[in-house]
This record gives structure tokens, sequence and C-alpha cells, in this order.
């Protein structure tokens, strides 16, 4: 799995373990998202999963 740095997200107000967390799955939503994108010949796995990562950042930042 390639590197997921949580210093973007700690540096937007979340706690380092739950920063830690959030970076493993976005990076493994992202990649699982491009594998679907190859698969299926079509962006709109990872607009999906971009999508929804915002809404749970925003949520969890309180921004919903």
């Amino acid at each position: 799995m390639a590197h997921q740095d949580p210093g973007a997200l700690e540096a937007n107000g979340f706690a380092s373990e739950r920063a830690a967390r959030l970076a493993t799955l976005s990076v493994a939503a992202v990649e699982g998202a491009v594998f679907l994108c190859r698969t299926h010949r079509s962006t709109a796995p990872l607009d999906d999963v971009l999508a929804e990562l915002r809404t749970l950042l925003s949520a969890e930042r309180g921004l919903t």
C-alpha cells in the first residue's frame, strides 16, 4: 500500500491517532477505487469514493 501521511489531517485539526487511521482509510479507499475504475473502464468509482471521503472528513470536523 502507498505511504499514508496523516500530517495534512493533523494540520486541519484532527488528533494524531485519528488522523493516522483516516489517512490509512483514505489511501485504501482510493487504491480500491482505482482498481474498480480500471475494471469498469469508468471514473465513477473514484468519483464516488472521493465524494464519500469529503463527506466523512467534513462530518468528522463538524462541518456538515
